[in-house]
C-alpha cells in the first residue's frame, strides 16, 4: 500500500475515533510517521482527503446498485 493508500486508510481510522473537525493533517501525518509536507504532496488540505472518502463511498455504492439492478431483474 502507497502513503496516497495510507492516508486515506490512516484518515479514515482518525475520523471515526476522534471526528473529522479534531484531526488534521498535522495529526494524520504524524500517526502515519510521515512528514506533513509528505501528505501534502499527496493532498493539499483536509478537505481533498475528506473528498476522496466520499468519491470512494460513492463508487463503493454505484458499484452495489449496479450489481443489484443488473442481478435482480434479469429476465
Amino acid at each position: 500500500m502507497g502513503n496516497r493508500e495510507r492516508i486515506i486508510a490512516e484518515s479514515l481510522h482518525l475520523f471515526n475515533q476522534h471526528g473529522a473537525e479534531n484531526v488534521g493533517c498535522n495529526k494524520i501525518a504524524a500517526s502515519l510517521g510521515i512528514s506533513p509536507g509528505n501528505l501534502y504532496y499527496h493532498f493539499k488540505n483536509k478537505e481533498a482527503i475528506i473528498q476522496r472518502l466520499f468519491d470512494d463511498i460513492d463508487a463503493d455504492i454505484t458499484s452495489i446498485l449496479i450489481h443489484f439492478i443488473t442481478n435482480c431483474f434479469k429476465a
